[in-house]
């Protein structure tokens, strides 16, 4: 759920990065309309740069394979233990959690 709301967030101020800066330096707007364009590109932009939706869309994306990878083994394995799905739940609570979006991302297995 998150994962897709973070791609979402990444999609929508990348679209509108894209489509104000081709109106802008395309000349279709004149006037106020160009200052408003430009702004919201910039703005846009900015967003992208600090919050990083992509990368956390990655990241939510990362926790909730970890975890149903280990649910399916539980659902469909006779003799999985329901510790290994918590044990994987928590791993993947930390993986959110400890993420500070700088760097590398985490390797999941």
């Amino acid at each position: 759920m998150m994962k897709n709301i973070w791609w979402i967030v990444h999609y929508l101020f990348g679209v509108l990065v894209v489509i104000c800066s081709i109106a802008v330096s395309s000349s279709l707007l004149t006037g106020q309309l160009n200052k408003i364009s430009a702004f919201i590109a910039a703005v846009s932009a900015a967003l992208m740069t600090f919050l990083l939706p992509n990368k956390r869309a990655i990241v939510y994306a990362k926790a909730s394979a970890l975890l149903d990878k280990h649910i399916s083994y539980y659902e469909h394995g006779e003799k999985y233990a329901l510790k290994f799905v918590i044990k994987a739940k928590n791993e993947g609570e930390k993986i959110i959690s400890r993420q500070d979006l700088i760097g590398e991302l985490p390797n999941i297995k």
